[in-house]
């Protein structure tokens, strides 16, 4: 089960750059796995469920 972490984050000024690389590099690997889950799994997610 997915954890959901909730508050405040402070990131010091002199280290908002890596910040953003970090959060840049998040979003491209999450784009990619959907890419990749659209590509490997061709029926919607409907039918694959009432296939089980």
């Amino acid at each position: 089960m997915a954890k959901v972490f909730t508050g405040k984050v402070v990131i010091p000024g002199d280290q908002m750059e890596k910040y953003f690389e970090a959060v840049a590099e998040a979003e491209a690997a999450r784009d990619h796995r959907a890419n990749v889950s659209k590509l490997s799994n061709p029926l919607p997610l409907n039918l694959i469920a009432l296939s089980i």
